[in-house]
Order: C-alpha cells, then sequence, then structure tokens
C-alpha cells in the first residue's frame, strides 16, 4: 500500500473509531490535557515495558521519559516475574504478576489519563473505559493489527 493510501486508511479508521465510541466535550478534553498537582497524569500499561524488549517498547518508554522531564508524573505498569517498584528515568515503573491486576491497581491509582500497548491494551482500555478515563492506543505499527492467522 503507498504511503498516501495508509495515510488516508489509518486517517479514516481514527475518524471512525472516534465516531463510534464518541468525543468527550470541550471542557473535560481541556481538563485532561493540565498537569495535575501530586496526581498520576499519565499511566502507560504495556506488558512489555520494562525491561525494554524492542523498538516499540523503547519508543514507549522514551515518550514517557520526555513526558517526565517535561514535569508529568508518569507511572507505567509492566509484566514483572514478581510486584515490585522500580525508577527508571524519571518514569515509576511498578511490575504486576498478570494483567487480570490492572483493573485494580488503575482503579487505586486513579491517573487522569492513560496511554496502553501491546497485549495489555485491551484490558487496560476496558479498565479505563469502567471508570471513564481516556485513554490512547501507543501504535509503532501496523503489526499490532494483524491478527496471528495473517
Amino acid at each position: 500500500m503507498r504511503p498516501a493510501a495508509r495515510v488516508r486508511l489509518w486517517r479514516g479508521a481514527a475518524l471512525g473509531v472516534s465516531r463510534c465510541f464518541g468525543m468527550r466535550p470541550a471542557e473535560a478534553r481541556a481538563r485532561a490535557c493540565g498537569a495535575g498537582p501530586g496526581a498520576i497524569d499519565v499511566l502507560l500499561v504495556s506488558d512489555a515495558l520494562y525491561p525494554e524488549r524492542g523498538g516499540g517498547t523503547r519508543s514507549f518508554m522514551r515518550l514517557a521519559q520526555r513526558l517526565a522531564a517535561l514535569g508529568r508524573r508518569v507511572v507505567g505498569l509492566c509484566q514483572g516475574p514478581e510486584r515490585k517498584l522500580l525508577s527508571v528515568g524519571g518514569v515509576e515503573v511498578r511490575w504486576l504478576s498478570s494483567a487480570d491486576e490492572l483493573p485494580a491497581v488503575i482503579r487505586e491509582l486513579r491517573p487522569r489519563r492513560l496511554f496502553v500497548q501491546q497485549e495489555w491494551a485491551p484490558p487496560a482500555a476496558e479498565a479505563a473505559r469502567a471508570q471513564a478515563l481516556p485513554y490512547w492506543y501507543f501504535i509503532r505499527s501496523t503489526e499490532e493489527l494483524v491478527d496471528d492467522d495473517g
């Protein structure tokens, strides 16, 4: 597929999703964009956030570190061998044993917004919707949109 056609396809898909799920009112969007004192501004959720396992995860962590450098409080949730709390380049990273823990942890942390990626994206998005939190899928390549069956 040529680049221009790919751009039109993605733009159309994004508009379709936003129309299907609706957009928040302007005042809610403005409130979600500002940094809040003490609150978690951005919660990153990915099964493979740290240690970094590839280019997508590396990009996700660089985004998190850049937001932290700009004064945002950024916390990451990912799968680890045990429950553990780490600090990586200004980003608080929490290891969880499974995606089943996500709804309770997201409810406990009360973030302002979520960025989700990879295999933990669907359960994280579901937990965000249940709490009326804005969330964004971080898609670095179209490979994430293809089923294993092709």
